[in-house]
């Protein structure tokens, strides 16, 4: 098996995040929807209002989900792979009685073997998305510190209004940007732990 490139810029990190996000929620609401069918069967009472604002919310998710395409995702490719190998090995299991021994350690030995492979490939990733989010959080701590520095110096009239102004709005603008680094790894690495 040839190792993917793990795509781990932060615009890329972000894009599959939401896009996950995006699809939870996708999922979270379809099983809204159905339990308040169950429930108007069962009660015998009208839910169309809310099933009518839940498909809006439906709609405007498969919109955003749209933008977010294609969902190809290295690290959640492997992810995917690892999850599919434990399905195969379970599976196998399940049939060891009623396959050949030699047959049955054949598959067994490959999967496990791909299986090994592919956690490999997805500990190199996560110790890259650790690194990330260090590097993240020490230059969200920087910034706060410039920003806080800034504000003295502004209170202390050492800098004008508009020069101050225009520097925190920078400086607020990328801690923004950081910490959103910051949810997505920590989204992903969350991922890897579930």
């Amino acid at each position: 098996m040839t190792a993917e490139k793990m795509d781990i810029t932060p615009d890329s990190l972000k894009k599959v995040a939401k896009r996950v996000k995006i699809e939870e929620e996708l999922k979270n609401l379809k099983i809204k929807i159905e339990k308040l069918k169950i429930r108007a069967e069962i009660e015998e009472i009208d839910v169309s209002e809310e099933i009518k604002k839940l498909d809006q919310e439906i709609a405007k998710l498969t919109k955003d989900r749209k933008e977010h395409e294609p969902l190809e995702y290295p690290f959640l490719n492997l992810i995917n792979k690892q999850t599919k190998l434990e399905e195969r090995l379970k599976k196998l299991n399940d049939k060891k009685g009623e396959i050949q021994a030699t047959v049955y350690e054949s598959l067994k030995n490959e999967y496990l073997g791909e299986k090994e492979a592919i956690t490999q490939q997805i500990n190199q990733a996560t110790d890259q998305l650790r690194e990330m989010k260090q590097g993240a959080s020490k230059g969200a701590q920087s910034l706060k510190y410039s920003i806080e520095e800034l504000s003295v110096r502004k209170e202390i009239e050492e800098i004008p209004e508009e020069v101050y102004n225009q520097r925190i709005s920078n400086l607020k603008s990328e801690l923004a940007q950081s910490e959103e680094l910051k949810e997505a790894v920590d989204f992903l690495l969350k991922m890897v732990r579930n």
